[in-house]
Order: structure tokens, then C-alpha cells, then sequence
């Protein structure tokens, strides 16, 4: 008998998905990436690095995104 609900894995790597486009988004209204507590990436001194963690952030919730949405639903 099939479960109605979804696995947790698949709820944690939706739940990951969404946190890091927020978070994404974050950054790109602020402008600048806080890395430690004293260094910062901005995107008017360093454009290549700040786009660079933008689109990893962006690539890694698209992949999480991919492989776990396909779980909800009746049957999981």
C-alpha cells in the first residue's frame, strides 16, 4: 500500500529548493554576499564571483527541485 504522504527526502530537498532561491534573490536586492563576518562579495567590486554564487545558488535549487517535486502527489 502506497503512502499519501511525500518521503522526508524529498520534503527536505523541496524545502532546500526554495531556501536557497530566496536566498538568491537576497542576495541580488542587497547587492553583496557576506561570507565571514568581515568579507563581503559585492557586486559592484567583484561582479564575476557575486554572479558566479548567485548561479550556483540558483543551479543546486533547480536540481533539488527537479528531483523531488515529482514526489508529492497521491502515491508518491
Amino acid at each position: 500500500m502506497r503512502s499519501e504522504t511525500a518521503p522526508m527526502w524529498s520534503t527536505f530537498l523541496v524545502a532546500l529548493g526554495i531556501i536557497l532561491l530566496f536566498t538568491a534573490l537576497l542576495y541580488i536586492a542587497t547587492g553583496k554576499i557576506k561570507l565571514k563576518r568581515d568579507s563581503y562579495v559585492t557586486r559592484a567590486e567583484t561582479p564575476q564571483k557575486f554572479w558566479a554564487i548567485i548561479g550556483g545558488c540558483v543551479a543546486i535549487s533547480a536540481v533539488a527541485l527537479i528531483i523531488a517535486v515529482p514526489h508529492f502527489g497521491p502515491g508518491g
